[in-house]
């Protein structure tokens, strides 16, 4: 997404006094335990090297975006909590991401679900896996000019 020109549209839309809120966990994104390391093992021995989807995620922080925009007076706010995952919500989550990966599996997709399943299960075989995740909310208003 063109994180720019997104807040230029929604400059115009938003009133004086308004402002945006934008929340981010990273979830399963960025891997932090010994089972999310399992899941990233697993798409790379099916997938190979990280595909250029996800190469090409932006590396500017929302807060410095919303620095060069209307909405630069930011408040952050994280809030800390654990998520339990079970495995069919892992792999529906995994395919519900920009990276296409239903697509990029092709005839693979079952064979990929058994290879997460079992080496997920083999490492915790109570099926149940627990994120520690750190929620950011930026609640963005409209600053000085």
């Amino acid at each position: 997404m063109d994180r720019e020109q997104c807040l230029t549209t929604l400059a115009d839309m938003v009133d004086d006094e308004g402002g945006l809120v934008i929340a981010n966990d990273g979830c399963l994104a960025r891997s932090t335990t010994p089972w999310q390391h399992i899941i990233e093992e697993v798409q790379h021995q099916f997938l190979g090297p990280i595909p250029q989807a996800r190469a090409a995620m932006p590396t500017n922080p929302h807060e410095l975006v919303l620095a060069r925009s209307p909405f630069r007076d930011v408040t952050p706010i994280v809030h800390e909590f654990t998520r339990t995952w079970m495995v069919d919500r892992i792999i529906g989550y995994l395919y519900s991401t920009s990276l296409p990966l239903r697509k990029l599996l092709g005839a693979r997709q079952p064979a990929f679900e058994r290879e997460i399943t079992h080496s997920l299960l083999a490492a915790e075989p109570g099926g149940q896996f627990v994120e520690p995740v750190a929620l950011q909310v930026l609640i963005a208003r409209r600053g000085p000019c």
